[in-house]
């Protein structure tokens, strides 16, 4: 929740993750799920504008963003 109004941060969060996801065992899938949905959730709720939490969502492990990028 600290960092759910930090695109950086966000964007992060959500690469680890996935990141994490994609080697967990099945039995651990439902809680990473979960933790997505609760950094969604709470980038919503410190963000409001949908266009920001869009941005803010899109997984990237350096947070710097896609306009950043060549």
């Amino acid at each position: 929740m600290a960092g759910a109004g930090s695109p950086p941060v966000t964007r992060r969060l959500k690469a680890a993750l996935l990141d994490l996801r994609s080697i967990a065992p099945p039995d651990r899938v439902a809680p990473i799920d979960r933790q997505l949905e609760l950094l969604a959730a709470a980038t919503r709720d410190a963000l409001g504008d949908e266009r920001d939490v869009e941005v803010a969502l899109i997984p990237d492990t350096q947070g710097i963003g896609p306009a950043a990028r060549p």
